[in-house]
């Protein structure tokens, strides 16, 4: 599958060459256009992205994604959210190799974890977290939720499905993306889903996936907040997002994760210089 992202996304204010664009065709890492060391375990390149993808979340979701939950609580974790979302949940770790880091806060600078590095994108809609492994060493890594829902066990039952799969959109050629639907039509409880995605590109040496889906699990019950992502690549950057659809209008579907996703990475391509 490849999605182009040419014409469909304009970066806020002017676009910044980012150790990805050397010269030669956009698109073509072979053309001399771009085969560069993957930048972004490098603390403040890894700051700078994150710094540039804060600004611009709040335009990565379009219908299905964009309902703005509230975050109520220490940045840890959301107590309630509104209208019953949760009873205290969307706790947030990185993970390695099937271990878990602590509860991350989202208003926190860069972190690190068993040499995984990690960075939150603010305590505000929509949540959204970023980790990389070490440059040119296939790792295991991913992420993880718990908690209490709202939902108390009502409503649709909880249900997956693959986003991407070894995908192509704009100049990253190896997305894999995951979502869960954890609860969903629960009376006027808002629905809860959880976005994980990895992400590479012909751009950046070495860059592979080996593994999209090495762990995807979740609680089959919808009082349970748990899921679990972890990939196995090189050279490649995981995030997640908690994302909703709100009250009483099923499930986020295929398309309308593939969206938020797009818009995602399309600011991220911006983001190097390559639009």
């Amino acid at each position: 599958m490849s999605i182009g992202l040419s014409g469909a996304f304009s970066p806020l204010g002017a676009t910044i060459a980012r150790r990805g664009t050397i010269g030669g065709a956009a698109g073509d890492p072979n053309s001399g256009g771009g085969v560069v060391d993957f930048p972004l375990y490098d603390d403040s390149e890894l700051t700078a992205f994150r710094d540039y993808m804060e600004a611009r979340k709040t335009g990565w979701a379009s219908t299905g994604t964009n309902y703005q939950y509230e975050t109520d609580a220490g940045d840890d974790r959301i107590n309630d959210a509104q209208s019953d979302m949760y009873d205290g949940g969307n706790y947030t770790q990185v993970r390695k190799d099937g271990s878990a880091s602590g509860n991350m806060g989202y208003n926190s600078n860069l972190l690190t974890f068993s040499q995984i590095k990690y960075i939150p994108l603010s305590y505000s809609w929509p949540l959204v977290g970023i980790a990389v492994a070490p440059t040119d060493q296939e790792t295991r890594y991913g992420w993880s939720r718990y908690g209490n829902l709202g939902a108390d066990n009502g409503g649709g039952t909880p249900a997956a499905l693959t986003v991407y799969n070894n995908a192509t959109v704009g100049e990253f050629d190896k997305v894999y993306a995951w979502i869960v639907n954890k609860s969903w039509n629960q009376n006027s409880d808002p629905g809860v889903s959880h976005l994980y995605c990895t992400v590479g590109t012909s751009r950046w040496g070495g860059s592979n996936v080996s593994g999209g889906f090495t762990v995807n699990t979740f609680a089959g019950n919808s009082d349970s907040d748990t899921s679990q992502y972890e990939s196995t690549s090189t050279n490649c950057f995981v995030w997640t997002a908690l994302v909703s659809k709100g009250q009483t209008n099923g499930t986020i579907d295929q398309s309308q994760a593939q969206t938020f996703v797009n818009n995602f990475l399309g600011d991220a391509e911006a983001y190097f210089g390559w639009t």
